[in-house]
């Protein structure tokens, strides 16, 4: 489920936390710790203080 989480992220690129919440039916502090594993992991994701979650360098997005 962590994965799924976290390739949904990295396919819309910009989410915000109350979508995330209500589609995979999870609360903040589980989105936190899906967050920082998810840098543990090597991806760029951060939170930020408006509750948007962004991907920067997501690999789905590159246009050439």
């Amino acid at each position: 489920m962590i994965e799924e989480i976290i390739n949904y992220i990295l396919e819309k690129r910009l989410v915000s936390t109350k979508e995330l919440t209500k589609k995979f039916n999870i609360d903040e502090p589980f989105l936190d710790y899906i967050i920082s594993y998810a840098k543990n992991k090597g991806y760029r994701i951060r939170k930020d203080k408006k509750k948007l979650i962004k991907c920067f360098s997501c690999p789905y997005k590159k246009f050439f």
